[in-house]
């Protein structure tokens, strides 16, 4: 008697340990998904925040351990968050206002353009062509083109000036949170990620080798995606300078926002202006741009990458550029970070069931199998005694 109220006591109790925490975890996830709906309208400030917090820390840790800083938390995150606004903020700041004062002085200046004279021009140019002297296009027909064009582009452009002031509130929120997010997350950063990986049900060792993975993708993205996009932007802006060109800046960062796109990248951009070079007769200026692009621009990518990115972040190529372009589709500029991060973590995963778990699993399913066909094995004995 006294065992079997034991056994109840011991299944009353694990029946109450099992309640208690199924309870918990629906708690925990039901708060989990409020939160996300709740933060949901900056959830970009959130994750440009985490972001800037792994590219950060370095510059924080360096700060702290200076002699005059003398370990004082609230100096070095001070000295860090101006770092940051001088080196990055300010330049962007004011390369904007120089782009858009360029883009402005672009559209005045297209506005001014006769499109019935330069559509005879292009007209005549393409007569020139072999392969399309027999079609005579229309001067008229060229120049209402390039008319219809032009008029898409400036609505283009207007309508997104009005969505820019339109968002201009909540871009100062969005950067209002951003500055407080990374200046609480920089001190502590280290000591969270280690409460997560000792709390995390994956087990430390799992969650460290995720937490790696990602420091290590988000590390290379920004090496291996932005900063030879600038790189190969900056250097696009020196062969546009040299062949003489209009807008040098706004052509510049233009360059640089294109370079992000694996495989095409700048290479529009050099096209376009080398034709329209050509069509303008300026022969010279259209060479300098294609051999500047081809000959030293387009090199950059491929001597700078092995050199930028981490072994830690290395995926399949097809993988890398399927998850470029899906995350660009999903989620905008944003993509960028979000699809590489989650296809690493997707091949992690693989790697880590097919490391630790698929073995015993594979143990486990053989035992399941081999004990069904021994029970199907004594039914038809049963059945045929």
């Amino acid at each position: 008697m006294a065992s079997g109220a034991q056994v109840s006591r011991e299944n009353r109790v694990s029946g109450e340990y099992w309640r208690n925490r199924i309870f918990f975890w629906l708690v925990f996830l039901v708060l989990i998904v409020l939160t996300i709906l709740m933060v949901k309208p900056y959830i970009t400030a959130l994750v440009l925040s985490l972001i800037a917090v792994i590219m950060l820390t370095p510059l924080y840790n360096h700060f702290l351990a200076r002699e005059r800083v003398r370990g004082r938390e609230k100096v070095a995150v001070s000295l860090t968050l101006l770092s940051f606004v001088g080196i990055l903020v300010v330049p962007v700041f004011l390369v904007a206002l120089v782009v858009v004062n360029q883009l402005a002085a672009a559209l005045a200046s297209l506005a001014s353009i006769d499109l019935e004279a330069l559509g005879q021009e292009i007209a005549q140019a393409l007569e020139a062509l072999p392969l399309v002297a027999n079609i005579q296009p229309e001067a008229v027909n060229v120049g209402e083109g390039m008319q219809n064009v032009m008029l898409a582009a400036a609505s283009a452009l207007t309508d997104l000036a009005l969505s820019l002031g339109a968002s201009l509130p909540g871009f100062l929120i969005q950067g209002m949170l951003f500055i407080v997010i990374v200046a609480a997350l920089l001190p502590h950063y280290k000591t969270a990620l280690e409460s997560f990986q000792r709390l995390s049900p994956l087990g430390y060792d799992v969650s460290e080798l995720y937490s790696r993975k990602i420091t290590a993708m988000v590390s290379s993205l920004i090496k291996g995606v932005f900063l030879i996009a600038v790189i190969q932007g900056a250097a696009m802006g020196v062969f546009f300078w040299i062949a003489g060109l209009p807008y040098v800046l706004m052509l510049t960062i233009l360059s640089m926002l294109l370079a992000m796109i694996p495989l095409v990248g700048i290479s529009w951009l050099a096209i376009a202006v080398a034709v329209i070079s050509l069509l303008g007769s300026n022969y010279v200026q259209a060479i300098i741009v294609l051999v500047g692009f081809y000959g030293v621009v387009n090199w950059i990518d491929l001597w700078l990458r092995p050199r930028l990115l981490s072994e830690e972040a290395s995926i399949p190529l097809a993988l890398f550029l399927l998850s470029i372009f899906g995350g660009l589709a999903w989620a905008g500029v944003m993509g960028l970070f979000y699809g590489p991060v989650i296809m690493l973590l997707l091949v992690t995963t693989v790697q880590i069931y097919s490391e630790q778990y698929a073995q015993e699993d594979g143990a486990i399913l053989a035992t399941a199998i081999e004990g069904l066909r021994a029970s199907r094995r004594e039914d038809d004995e049963d059945s045929g005694s």
